[in-house]
């Protein structure tokens, strides 16, 4: 399957734009979590998610409106997903509050795009920046605390770490979790 970075990299080189949309930050029972990515091109496609549902079908017609007026620049949405009567809310009920991050990749960031995948690929650690400008990766390095910069507006994570689950027991629950996480791209010990 595909990584969205892949994706990206694919329609950058057909030319398309598009919006990488990444939730940034959750709280509480949002739908996605934070490092959850969606991507979605001018032609109409799209790749991963951010949570589903109605606030992923509202964030998607949103990009793609932006995207047909040409209208591409980095912006964020604090979503508040709280039914009450009045408040200004996302349409879900499940109470929790994420913050959605809309960064137009272009030409220019083609070959950042390539690493990016190719790190992910071969698990291969590296350290995604995206700010209102610009988009870096620095292959190899590792998130700690000393080496976050404080800017006016930046999103950090660490890429290309393997997801690694370790079952302790190999009876019937174990072999289930290790089909179950296998399919989800887990190195499984």
């Amino acid at each position: 399957m595909k990584n969205i970075w892949n994706f990206i990299a694919d329609k950058l080189s057909e030319n398309k734009s598009l919006f990488l949309m990444v939730n940034t930050r959750s709280h509480g029972s949002s739908p996605g979590k934070q490092g959850f990515k969606m991507a979605v091109a001018d032609d109409g496609s799209l790749h991963g998610s951010i949570g589903g549902g109605m606030m992923e079908h509202n964030l998607v017609s949103k990009a793609r409106k932006l995207l047909a007026e040409k209208n591409t620049y980095t912006f964020l949405i604090e979503q508040d997903h709280n039914p009450k009567p009045g408040k200004e809310h996302s349409g879900m009920i499940c109470s929790g509050k994420q913050s959605i991050m809309f960064f137009p990749p272009n030409k220019k960031h083609l070959s950042i795009v390539r690493k990016i995948g190719v790190s992910i690929e071969g698990n291969k650690p590296g350290v995604l920046r995206i700010s209102r400008k610009e988009l870096r990766f620095n292959k190899g390095e590792m998130l700690s605390v000393e080496n976050q910069t404080q800017v006016q507006w930046e999103y950090t994570e660490q890429l290309g770490l393997p997801n690694r689950l370790f079952i302790f027991g190999a009876g019937h629950v174990g072999l289930a979790l290790s089909q179950l996480f296998s399919t989800l791209d887990f190195q499984i010990t």
